[in-house]
């Protein structure tokens, strides 16, 4: 684990706790994301742009451009930011879901002892190819907690 990791979710463990590894979604995830909103939101406007398609360098300023592209780029940072933030963090004696929303974080402690099983659910064989499986935590009764698209789901 890095130290980057150690800092940035140690505020979710107390004290006496350890980070012992901390489980993040597959990289995958968030290329799909900057793939299609850099091909959807970016390329193709820029290209209708530059092509002057129903005279767009006549009608559009360039300052609302640049206010377009910093818009693009601002939810790109998000849709990153998002994708490292939503982990599984294990610590000696529980795993902490964290999904973050805007400026909160949606927290969920579990400790070890209310685990039943854990499941590994792999959707096709592409994804086992890349290592790219969700994992299920069973809890007690009929409750289960998923981490969707997880990355390296053996460890």
């Amino acid at each position: 684990m890095n130290k980057f990791d150690s800092l940035f979710f140690g505020q979710y463990i107390s004290s006496e706790e350890k980070i012992v590894k901390v489980f993040h979604r597959h990289f995958f995830v968030i290329i799909e994301d900057i793939v299609l909103w850099s091909f959807f939101a970016f390329i193709i406007p820029a290209f209708l742009y530059g092509q002057n398609v129903f005279h767009l360098q006549e009608t559009v300023p360039d300052f609302s451009i640049g206010i377009y592209i910093l818009g693009v780029y601002a939810i790109l940072m998000y849709k990153i930011f998002d994708w490292y933030a939503d982990v599984w963090v294990a610590t000696e004696t529980t795993i902490i879901a964290v999904k973050w929303r805007w400026f909160t974080s949606n927290i969920l402690y579990i400790p070890y002892g209310k685990i039943e099983g854990i499941e590994v659910r792999t959707h096709s064989w592409v994804a086992a190819l890349f290592r790219m499986s969700d994992v299920v935590v069973k809890l007690l009764g009929q409750e289960e907690f998923i981490l969707a698209s997880a990355r390296n789901p053996g460890e």
